[in-house]
């Protein structure tokens, strides 16, 4: 009788008590039971809360581990990276989670010590990703410029790996891309499984650090890891992200003056005069095309 490598489960929260019951769920309710699920608080204010619903389940498989700060989602993954004792690692948020299949699925791959393996997840806008990493394609290019998607919740890897690459604990957004990317830089090769096993629910969208409209954190990132960028993915991010949320932030007389030299060099003269356009556009236009594009949509979703 064959016996089922231990898995290790790793749920970085803050203040979510009232959400993880779900998320707990569907890893106890997991086809494969040979496994630990790490729980770690990241100085929560609701800590008492999710401590008696930890306790409710009364199952030795499940611990919870508590910063004594805040320390954001890097820390509190590696924390339970670090705790973790498993063969395998996958990472679940909070807020998200899996079908009964999930790490049967994953387990059937037979990954190898260096490979990473990714699926498809579902959210209220569709299924992500429709296709899968190219061979040799960098994961930067597959995220910022082929429309990829390697959400955290759909990872799993051997730990050994992810022990060895880690999460950047200086990062407070864009930890997800860092580490693939930085994986991918430690030699790790990405596999695609084509199934939905992940689902990603919206209960606490409003309060996710990814609604931010501060661009100052996508600036720093993109100056970090531009080294692992080609210019495509590094302009599309720049674009597509940063100018985003500058316009949104009303900061898009900024759009030039902070775009990485080495994007800002390579890049076509007719995008240069159209972000120039758009730096030197008043903010209140831009509020109008935004709630002209809201009723759009809403028009649309009713006919």
């Amino acid at each position: 009788m064959n016996i089922s490598p231990k898995v290790s489960i790793v749920i970085p929260t803050y203040n979510r008590a009232h959400l993880i019951s779900k998320t707990i769920d569907s890893v106890l309710e997991q086809s494969i039971q040979d496994i630990e699920v790490i729980i770690v608080d990241d100085f929560s204010s609701d800590f008492e809360a999710l401590e008696k619903v930890v306790e409710g389940y009364n199952n030795p498989k499940v611990s919870l581990l508590r910063h004594k700060v805040n320390l954001h989602g890097s820390a509190a993954r590696n924390t339970g990276i670090k705790a973790a004792k498993g063969e395998f690692l996958a990472l679940l948020d909070s807020d998200d989670i899996w079908p009964s299949n999930k790490l049967e699925e994953c387990i059937k791959v037979e990954l190898e010590s260096n490979e990473v393996l990714y699926s498809q997840l579902q959210n209220a806008d569709g299924v992500f990703p429709l296709s899968p990493i190219k061979e040799n394609e960098k994961v930067g290019d597959y995220l910022f410029t082929n429309n990829g998607c390697m959400q955290t919740s759909t990872l799993f890897m051997h730990l050994s790996l992810a022990q060895q690459v880690l999460f950047d604990e200086t990062l407070k957004r864009f930890q997800d891309f860092d580490f693939v990317i930085r994986l991918q830089a430690a030699g790790a090769k990405f596999s695609f499984l084509p199934k939905i096993l992940c689902i990603m629910c919206d209960d606490d969208a409003g309060n996710r650090i990814s609604n931010n409209v501060s661009y100052e954190p996508s600036v720093y990132w993109l100056n970090k890891i531009i080294t692992e960028l080609s210019y495509s993915a590094a302009s599309s991010f720049y674009c597509n992200r940063v100018v985003r949320l500058m316009v949104l932030s009303k900061n898009q007389s900024k759009i030039l003056k902070l775009m990485p030299k080495s994007v800002y060099g390579n890049m076509p003269l007719v995008l240069k005069a159209k972000l120039l356009l758009m730096s030197k556009t008043p903010s209140f236009v831009y509020v109008y095309l935004q709630k002209s594009w809201h009723i759009i949509k809403k028009i649309r979703k009713s006919i």
